[in-house]
């Protein structure tokens, strides 16, 4: 008896031991700076086009849509984004489906400055099957800001197809535009902000998305417009974890009708959120 409470009170002390350690690491990093954090921010956005979480996170993991989607997200301190991996899958019925891979991680090649990915999408119709890939290179400057990326696609159509963005940003470090060096049509997306610095309009030539928060600062909903307001794509949180991150949401689609009202089409996808802290 005396040696088997010898080796629980060891496994405690060990536990314990770890626990405080964990502790005294994490009183004794540094704090994030505010500018850092507003630069990782911003890089987050453009590399996801998702809104920044809150917390010092470790890794986030998406699931849903009928369990047709996945994401894993893996960050370092401060919520630099190190590394993005998604998978979805679709079938649009009529014998076609596609499926589709997004790989994002930190260019090696360049001291970790920067990102690379890489965009595989697979489409089968009729037994006929395509792919098509899409490379993107995000380049940082001096402060760690995305400055610029260059995107190239390959596949059917698509021979030595490149396409060029710029970033531009507030003296906040926050991002205010994003646009297309090439494009004789002046391509550009103008993102704005509210009292609280976060993130609320995202304006297009393609569409523009409202996003809403409450007090706490939590995010409550997107509301995006396509095809000057033919179409409607709401996400929707229901629930948060005591952090403030929203834990599912729901997609809603919907169409105008002739009269001009909006009805929802097809049914309502779920997505799951689950967040490893620091």
């Amino acid at each position: 008896m005396r040696k088997k409470s010898k080796i629980v009170f060891l496994v405690l002390g060990v536990v314990a031991c770890g626990a405080a350690f964990t502790l005294w690491k994490w009183q004794n990093s540094p704090a994030c700076d505010k500018a850092q954090l507003a630069i990782n921010e911003a890089n987050f956005f453009i590399l996801t086009r998702m809104l920044p979480f809150t917390g010092e996170l470790r890794s986030v993991q998406i699931s849903g849509e009928d369990n047709q989607y996945h994401t894993k997200m893996i960050f370092s301190r401060c919520g630099m984004l190190e590394s993005r991996v998604s998978t979805r899958e679709s079938d649009f019925g009529g014998g076609m489906a596609s499926s589709s891979k997004i790989k994002l991680s930190r260019n090696s090649e360049d001291d970790g400055k920067g990102w690379v990915q890489e965009i595989t999408i697979v489409i089968d119709s009729d037994k006929k099957e395509s792919t098509l890939t899409t490379n993107r290179y995000f380049h940082t400057d001096e402060l760690g800001r995305i400055a610029w990326s260059e995107e190239y696609k390959t596949g059917k159509g698509k021979p030595n197809d490149i396409t060029t963005w710029r970033y531009r940003y507030d003296d906040q470090h926050r991002l205010v535009r994003e646009y297309d060096v090439d494009s004789p049509q002046k391509v550009f997306t103008d993102f704005s902000y509210n009292e609280n610095g976060r993130l609320n309009r995202v304006a297009s030539t393609a569409y523009v998305r409202q996003s809403r928060w409450d007090r706490k600062g939590r995010w409550l909903s997107d509301e995006a417009e396509y095809g000057n307001a033919k179409l409607i794509l709401e996400n929707v949180c229901s629930a948060w974890d005591n952090i403030g991150n929203c834990t599912l949401a729901d997609i809603i689609t919907k169409i105008r009708s002739a009269d001009g009202e909006y009805v929802e089409k097809g049914q309502r996808l779920q997505r799951k959120y689950q967040y490893e802290y620091q």
